[in-house]
């Protein structure tokens, strides 16, 4: 079973780049049924991005929005990190880069000591 998660940032803005909780929601069972249709950006630590539509502006998925997210296959999670629209930014900066190389390294280190807990249950 998939489990999504989304940081405090992206939940804050989701209503305004999605529009609403139902578009969202098409959003969460795309992704929940291809997780990795979003390429690895380089440089990130493993962070995707993938296009979507920007439905409150009508627009269609290659002018619309990006969602930076990661994906672990070993715990079937998908985190949502950030959402911008492709006419607010082209291309993720150095800086981008290297946040979301430090926050796929600090949820390594949370997903690490969360098997170590379930190893000790048992």
């Amino acid at each position: 079973m998939q489990h999504l998660s989304d940081t405090a940032t992206f939940a804050d803005v989701v209503n305004e780049y999605f529009g609403s909780d139902e578009e969202y929601s098409k959003f969460q069972w795309a992704m929940l049924l291809n997780p990795t249709a979003g390429p690895v950006v380089q440089n990130t630590g493993g962070a995707r991005k993938v296009r979507w539509f920007d439905v409150p502006r009508r627009i269609g998925a290659r002018g619309g929005l990006r969602v930076i997210y990661f994906y672990r296959k070993d715990d079937a999670a998908l985190i949502f990190v950030a959402v911008y629209r492709k006419s607010e930014k082209r291309d993720l900066t150095l800086t981008d880069k290297r946040i979301l190389r430090k926050l796929s390294a600090e949820l390594q280190s949370l997903f690490e000591e969360q098997q170590a807990r379930k190893a000790d249950k048992r």
